[in-house]
């Protein structure tokens, strides 16, 4: 218990000389996962920081530890709801509405979609509102004037140039699964899920039926790299001769 209190205590005293910065015991909580409740007790009365519990909000995302749920993710769609209504005391032609929408509306979904598998009925409110707000503006009078997958195309096939927000939240996720793929030792997050999760497997061969739900869905997405990722045999530093996809038929341990 000491041992894990002095690297604790060691790593905030190492964070604050580095950074300059100073915790703040009334503004900070201590949020503890399956700890002995004495190692618990110790640490908050030593460091006196008060208990937190998940889920909390952190840079405007919440942080949890189980499935995001569609309640997790209400702040999006009220960030939504609530520029939309500040629009409706100003005249917007229908070009004005669709550069909002690319502009502003669509990057609130981003943010959350460079972190978050969002979960499909998030996708669909937030789809209803973009949809609305496009063909009726902040009125109650228009209706669709096309098919809404015809707005995602390039304005020279003839759509509107929208980005297909289901698309994007899963470009932006793969984009981690592509960062585990070149090894990018760099990054924290990268480097644990090769030590952890991956061990002795590749992205490719690692079971996708353990770990936690995101962890899960994201290798879900693993499929559709396949046909955009093309190997070429080098001296092998940078791949597993076993799990990678470097041959036509596939890993070599399957």
């Amino acid at each position: 218990m000491y041992v894990r209190y002095f690297l604790f205590s060691w790593g905030l005293d190492t964070f604050t000389t580095l950074s300059g910065l100073h915790t703040n015991p009334q503004k900070s909580q201590l949020i503890i996962s399956k700890a002995a409740s004495g190692l618990r007790d110790s640490l908050l009365a030593t460091l006196g920081f008060q208990e937190g519990h998940l889920p909390v909000r952190y840079l405007g995302l919440p942080l949890i530890s189980a499935r995001l749920s569609v309640a997790d993710c209400q702040p999006l769609l009220q960030k939504i709801d609530s520029r939309i209504t500040g629009w409706e005391g100003v005249q917007l032609s229908f070009a004005g509405r669709v550069q909002l929408i690319k502009s502003v509306l669509i990057s609130f979904e981003v943010y959350w979609a460079v972190a978050f598998i969002l979960p499909e009925g998030i996708i669909d409110e937030m789809i209803k509102r973009l949809r609305t707000f496009l063909w009726k503006g902040t009125s109650s009078s228009g209706y669709p004037k096309v098919a809404w997958e015809a707005v995602y195309r390039l304005i020279e096939e003839g759509g509107l140039g929208i980005k297909d927000i289901l698309a994007l939240n899963r470009a932006l996720m793969s984009k981690h699964l592509w960062a585990v793929i070149k090894q990018n030792r760099t990054s924290i997050w990268v480097d644990w899920i090769i030590q952890i999760r991956l061990r002795d497997c590749s992205i490719w061969t690692v079971k996708d039926n353990k770990g936690a739900w995101g962890w899960r869905k994201m290798l879900s997405l693993r499929h559709s790299l396949e046909s955009q990722i093309h190997f070429c045999v080098g001296n092998g530093d940078s791949i597993s001769l076993w799990h990678d996809l470097w041959h036509p038929l596939g890993p070599l341990i399957s």
